[in-house]
């Protein structure tokens, strides 16, 4: 595999999803030790950065909003401007391999959602709903680590305890 510096993760959804999406940005950080890792993500789930060390950059996209396409645009525009070496995105729809595919990243990793994603994809892997979440997204990087991380592992740092009063 080539010399991996910089990697997108593209996944929207609730706080949730991005605690479920950390174990497949584990893996590629192990895998790729001095890579710095961005997550384009919902503005709800932003705190997401304070659990964990692995994310260097944080890009906001508003994708239920009423500018949804404008926010896609600037998604392009960051990820091409961004110089990336990997992307992978957690999104099963069919439009997303035209995206990722625009975005002129070297290496793509998305589901296989038809002809389109098979022609578009670096890696576009079956998407299996089936399992749990966690491996589920995990599937989306088998074809670029080594590494099998299993569950999220959430690092905060210790901070002095407020007390709370009513």
């Amino acid at each position: 595999m080539t010399d991996v510096k910089k990697i997108l993760g593209i996944n929207f959804g609730g706080i949730g999803d991005e605690i479920f999406f950390l174990p497949t940005l584990i893996s590629l950080k192990k895998q790729y030790p001095e890579a710095k890792i961005t997550l384009a993500l919902e503005p709800r789930s932003k705190g997401i950065k304070d659990l964990t060390d692995i994310i260097n950059d944080l890009i906001l996209i508003d994708v239920k909003g009423k500018n949804k396409y404008f926010e896609m645009f600037k998604l392009l525009v960051k990820a091409r401007t961004g110089h990336y070496d990997l992307v992978v995105s957690s999104g099963g729809n069919k439009l997303i391999s035209i995206l990722l595919y625009l975005t002129g990243i070297k290496i793509r990793c998305g589901y296989d959602t038809g002809v389109l994603s098979k022609k578009l994809l670096t890696y576009a892997v079956f998407l299996n709903k089936k399992q749990y979440a966690c491996k589920m997204y995990h599937d989306l990087v088998r074809n670029v680590v080594d590494i099998d991380t299993e569950l999220p592992v959430i690092n905060i740092e210790k901070r002095k305890k407020y007390k709370i009063r009513y």
